[in-house]
């Protein structure tokens, strides 16, 4: 084979690897957000729980499609495929100590004991005849729970919260009167109230490359601190995030860090850890859309919320 021959070979074989990377890639890219289509209309196996709690996640999922949250999208999808097929789907988990845990989240936290009290007296009511007393009820407590558990924005955690508590409270006036009289000889005491007013936010920002809290973002840490003082039932949620700069990995463990930089300051004065959650985002939810690699100071930031 003469040089020009294989010269031509060799960037024929270039053209076709190059052609299967960006064939690869777009698959990849189009892989989130394709469960939805397939759970439509499906024949759903069991009674009238399962049916509700199918169409509940398919409400769900197409919530977050609309949303363009497409991650969020296939897990309820996935979990209103497995509800059709007549599995058992219990509540999600943060941390893997039920039936599914969520991944990233494991940081809203398994420090937020109210998340830990309400899948236990969900399960506990799941577990004794609410599937059967109250089906479309628990359906909706536990898609409502669900939510609470995986959603990241402060106003649809408290919706989804809201939405729990308003469907769990049916389920519990449904009991018969011996299931509560037995249940309140076994149950945990009630949790305390329920904090009611509007979600409050806050933004600390920092500098490139850093999980140090500057002067100015201290002065915001004090508002946050007299804020919770002032709602003592309320959480207390810290999201971390970065720019573009740099690896994905590297920005997923510095936005963790920054988030973990501002629970430290707020127990410092006098928060009680179990208040807050941590959540790390990296580079994902930016701010301002930029580029990668795009050093913008307005994504270099940690959310803060009250709820």
């Amino acid at each position: 084979m003469s040089p020009t021959q294989q010269g031509g070979v060799d960037m024929a074989q270039s053209l076709i690897r190059a052609a299967a990377i960006g064939v690869c890639a777009l698959a990849l890219a189009s892989c989130a957000g394709t469960e939805l289509e397939d759970t439509r209309n499906l024949n759903v196996q069991g009674g009238a729980f399962n049916s509700a709690l199918y169409e509940g996640y398919v409400d769900r999922s197409q919530f977050e499609y609309d949303y363009g949250d497409y991650n969020s999208s296939d897990l309820y999808a996935q979990r209103a495929q497995r509800v059709a097929a007549g599995q058992t789907v219990q509540p999600l988990t943060l941390d893997g100590d039920g039936n599914e845990a969520v991944e990233g989240v494991d940081k809203m936290d398994t420090k937020l004991p109210a998340i830990r009290q309400a899948r236990a007296d969900l399960l506990d009511a799941l577990n004794n005849g609410a599937r059967q007393d109250t089906p479309e009820a628990a359906a909706e407590a536990q898609v409502a729970f669900d939510c609470w558990v995986e959603e990241t924005q402060p106003d649809q955690i408290a919706k989804c919260r809201q939405r729990f508590e308003q469907a769990f409270q049916t389920v519990q006036n449904a009991a018969e009167p011996a299931e509560m009289d037995q249940a309140s000889e076994t149950a945990p005491a009630a949790p305390e109230e329920v904090d009611s007013t509007e979600p409050e936010s806050f933004t600390v920002y920092f500098a490139f490359d850093s999980a140090q809290l500057s002067e100015e973002a201290r002065e915001v840490i004090g508002q946050v601190a007299e804020a919770a003082e002032d709602r003592p039932n309320a959480e207390i949620s810290a999201t971390g995030y970065t720019d573009t700069v740099g690896p994905e990995d590297y920005n997923q463990d510095l936005s963790f860090r920054r988030a973990q930089a501002v629970q430290e300051a707020l127990t410092g004065r006098d928060i009680a850890e179990d208040r807050i959650g941590t959540a790390a985002r990296g580079e994902n939810q930016l701010a301002v859309e930029t580029a990668d690699g795009v050093a913008e100071p307005r994504n270099r930031r940690v959310e803060i919320s009250l709820f």
